[in-house]
């Protein structure tokens, strides 16, 4: 049940070919934070 926090808008298919600065310590974040539940719906 865990899922991605977010997804970088560089990412988005909209913005992938926008300017973007150095961004390897926000990339590194992304590709490792995830949002786990904190109950489950029954």
């Amino acid at each position: 049940m865990t899922r991605p926090v977010w997804e970088l808008m560089s990412r988005l298919k909209m913005f992938k070919n926008c300017q973007v600065e150095n961004i390897d310590n926000t990339e590194w974040l992304a590709d490792r934070v995830v949002n786990i539940p904190s109950s489950v719906i029954k």
